[in-house]
């Protein structure tokens, strides 16, 4: 049996407690419903909702607004605890962003479905898990999910981002790649070298299609970089310390106008860290940023 446990503001139900109660819930409560029996593996929040993967089954369960189709039940209500996602019957990684989420499947060697919206105008509301199409013939081994766009980390393709109507391929391939991370604009991509490397995904003012693959930026300021996440704008990592600590480094990765920081060509900038020593993963969404511990602990 695993506990489960939210806090923050719990509008539509995202704290999957049974109610809609807006006012700050400042310590953690139980996430009530069909997954206080079940072990879950990961859990993933977008703006208005938040889905969870269990260890049996692989089954996908989500909760929250349904307003853009983000909870993946085929309508828009709002659940206020945890509902399966009937349409992915087995999952292997899930993520979620903005207001859409994505499920990792083994079919086929590594299949992705998506659904909700994508925060671009034009776009429509997929209510019902759907498969990308456009990766067929490619095995998928990584899943990210940016506020505008989801990242795949494939086994031929390299990197693959898509969203708004632009897709990109090829990002990085032929690279190790031992993790990708997706912000609200770029996506990030830690390598067997420990080099971090971030690259824009094309706005939705840029002519709509199959975009040539970017130049990624090689982070200096994050070389030997264990994990990353991003938050935001920024792309953070994990780093080992002269001492044997750990410390979070982060830059920021997309200037406020949605270009590439700090200019064009140019390598993102360093804006700082904080030490976590005993931290052994990172995890970020939206402007926060949470350090796993090595003890089970969580520090945000």
């Amino acid at each position: 049996m695993a506990e489960l446990l939210s806090w923050g503001r719990g509008r539509h139900g995202v704290l999957g407690s049974g109610d809609e109660t807006d006012a700050p819930t400042e310590e953690p409560i139980y996430v009530e419903g069909p997954l206080s029996a079940r072990r879950i593996v990961q859990v993933c929040c977008g703006e208005l909702h938040t889905v969870a993967l269990t260890a049996d089954a692989g089954a996908v369960f989500s909760w929250g607004s349904g307003l853009m189709g983000a909870l993946g039940h085929g309508g828009r209500s709002n659940e206020l605890l945890p509902r399966r996602v009937e349409a992915v019957s087995f999952a292997t990684s899930i993520a979620a962003a903005k207001h859409h989420s994505t499920a990792l499947c083994p079919e086929s060697g590594g299949i992705v479905y998506t659904w909700g919206w994508d925060g671009w105008e034009g776009s429509g509301c997929v209510k019902t898990p759907t498969r990308l199409a456009r990766l067929e013939g490619n095995a998928c081994q990584q899943v990210a999910a940016g506020a505008f766009h989801i990242a795949v980390l494939t086994t031929t393709a390299g990197v693959v981002t898509t969203g708004g109507g632009h897709f990109q391929s090829g990002v990085l391939a032929g690279v190790g790649i031992v993790r990708i991370a997706a912000g609200s604009r770029h996506t990030a991509a830690l390598t067997m070298d420990a080099a971090v490397h971030v690259w824009l995904h094309p706005s939705n003012g840029s002519s709509v299609g199959v975009a040539p693959p970017p130049a990624p930026s090689r982070c200096p300021w994050l070389q030997g970089a264990q994990d990353i996440a991003c938050c935001g704008d920024h792309t953070a990592a994990l780093l080992p310390t002269a001492d044997g600590g750990r410390t979070a480094r982060w830059q920021l990765s997309v200037q406020a106008d949605g270009g590439a920081a700090p200019g064009a060509g140019a390598p993102p900038a360093d804006v700082g860290g904080a030490s976590v020593d005993g931290a052994d993963r990172l995890i970020g969404g939206g402007g926060y940023l949470l350090a796993l511990m090595a003890d089970g602990g969580v520090v945000c």
